[in-house]
């Protein structure tokens, strides 16, 4: 009788449980770097809330609250999907750009 061997797989990918593949850390990694980034397009559309939008002041408050917490949560996410070494590469990249701007004024 034949043996039933596990298929080993060549390209080192992992599909034991609780480990994630190359591919899928890859994934994970980008799209958390994206999510972070994104979520500070949020600081350019306070001045669109708040002096051009025809809505009341509390609306507007409103609107602000609702942007902001859905810019962290955005940001928290991302964190979360790029873990440590993504929010490490996000946070020495931020410094580059805040370092750079620093010095030009």
């Amino acid at each position: 009788m034949a043996q039933l061997q596990p298929h080993l797989e060549s390209n080192s990918e992992s599909k034991i449980p609780g480990k994630r593949s190359t591919r899928e850390k890859s994934l994970n990694f980008i799209a958390g770097t994206v999510l972070m980034a994104g979520s500070f397009l949020v600081y350019p559309t306070y001045p669109v809330i708040l002096l051009w939008l025809p809505i009341s002041t509390s609306a507007k408050a409103g609107v602000s609250v609702t942007v902001w917490i859905l810019s962290w949560s955005a940001f928290s996410f991302g964190a979360y999907l790029a873990g440590p070494e993504g929010y490490e590469w996000f946070k020495t990249l931020w410094r580059r750009v805040v370092t750079k701007r620093s010095q030009a004024k």
